[in-house]
């Protein structure tokens, strides 16, 4: 299950949410913690809840037609869990009128197969999915 988490209460979790982010945000050559906050006080960056067999914590941003999945970060879960859960992110873009979804990290080229992966030049790799 995917649940809005409202802004106003990230600072509230922040301790919680930024534990469970820390290894992607690690990874992130454009953001540490602060500005992660600051984004999220900023409404920048949605937050989003996940329960299930997966526990944790997505964030996404819209820029138009382009729904990023910023974040995800948690525990437990299965590869099906995470392609579910994509699939919930996929319908909120829709609800976003994005036609894109994208987002950076690690090799997910086997748990996501249906999106176009490259490789960036400083390692990471990116995934494209058009939507419809």
């Amino acid at each position: 299950m995917l649940q809005p988490f409202p802004a106003w209460h990230v600072p509230d979790e922040w301790a919680a949410i930024e534990a469970t982010l820390r290894p992607a945000i690690e990874r992130d050559p454009q953001r540490d913690s602060w500005r992660v906050l600051d984004q999220a006080m900023s409404c920048d960056l949605d937050f989003w809840r996940i329960d299930g067999q997966l526990t944790g914590w997505a964030v996404t941003q819209t820029l138009r037609p382009v729904f990023w999945v910023i974040y995800v970060g948690g525990c437990g879960g299965s590869i099906q869990q995470a392609r579910d859960d994509m699939r919930l992110l996929e319908d909120e873009a829709r609800k976003a009128r994005c036609s894109i979804v994208k987002f950076r990290g690690r090799d997910w080229r086997r748990v996501f197969p249906n999106y176009h992966a490259k490789r960036l030049e400083d390692g990471r790799w990116e995934f494209r999915r058009t939507i419809q």
